[in-house]
């Protein structure tokens, strides 16, 4: 018994480092911003960006990537991607 509560233990510490840590302010840096969305998106990140979107704080990661130029939203207060859109070349916001 106390040998798989060991293991549990152990197990629920790895997943905890495997999380992305939020500051004081309840966010993840821009810096775990850059790394979720280059895991997720192969290319060069061009811009990122902390802002309100639908009451919820973002991170909007602009990339540029061989199909063209793609927005990455992060949710700031969990890390999790909400939404991944090309940009359309010229049009408007």
């Amino acid at each position: 018994m106390k040998k798989m509560l060991n293991v549990m233990g152990t197990i629920l510490s790895v997943l905890g480092m495997l999380a992305p840590s939020v500051n004081a302010q309840g966010t993840i840096s821009s810096n775990q911003a850059r790394t979720i969305a280059l895991e997720r998106v192969h290319g060069e990140i061009l811009n990122i960006g902390l802002e309100h979107e639908e009451d919820t704080r973002v991170y909007d990661v602009d990339m540029r990537t061989r199909y063209g130029t793609v927005e990455v939203i992060i949710n700031a207060s969990n890390g999790r991607i909400m939404e991944i859109k090309k940009e359309i070349e010229g049009a408007a916001d």
